[in-house]
């Protein structure tokens, strides 16, 4: 099961990598801030809004916001590039949430607080950990991970 979830995780941050990195255009009519985009997917993949809001169903090329939260079904992964070209990539039966995501293209600063709720990601950084090593942070429900610019696994049981 590792194996085959690596081999998914690889396969799919080589594509999201492939891809040209998400535009600098971050922000639509509405003054909605966006953090990335979907870069690559297999099966069921959604956004759902924070506090209360909908549940949407995602495919690749759609937008995901800070302050939402991105689930993968049973059978699914996704891969997703943030405007600052991190990579992440999560594996079936994932939730993760984008608590904060700040980014200054021309200066490449900003901040990123990214919860995983439970399954599991592979995570590598961007020009924010790269320009600022101590503005990414991802929290577990038993530990919180302060990333300084590197390419990693984490899994979080239920």
């Amino acid at each position: 099961m590792v194996c085959a979830l690596r081999y998914s995780f690889g396969l799919a941050l080589a594509c999201a990598a492939w891809t040209c990195f998400a535009q600098t255009q971050t922000t639509d009519g509405d003054e909605v801030v966006y953090a990335g985009r979907i870069k690559v997917s297999k099966g069921e993949i959604n956004a759902k809004g924070l506090p209360n809001g909908p549940t949407r169903r995602l495919q690749v090329g759609d937008r995901v916001r800070s302050n939402e939260e991105l689930s993968t079904g049973d059978q699914s992964s996704m891969g997703v590039t943030l405007q600052d070209g991190t990579l992440v990539a999560l594996g079936p039966k994932t939730t993760l949430r984008l608590d904060q995501f700040a980014y200054e293209p021309r200066t490449d600063a900003g901040s990123m607080v990214l919860s995983l709720l439970k399954g599991s990601m592979r995570f590598v950084t961007g020009a924010i950990g790269k320009s600022n090593r101590d503005s990414i942070r991802i929290t577990t429900r038993t530990a919180t991970i302060g990333i300084r610019g590197t390419d990693f696994i984490v899994e979080a049981s239920e």
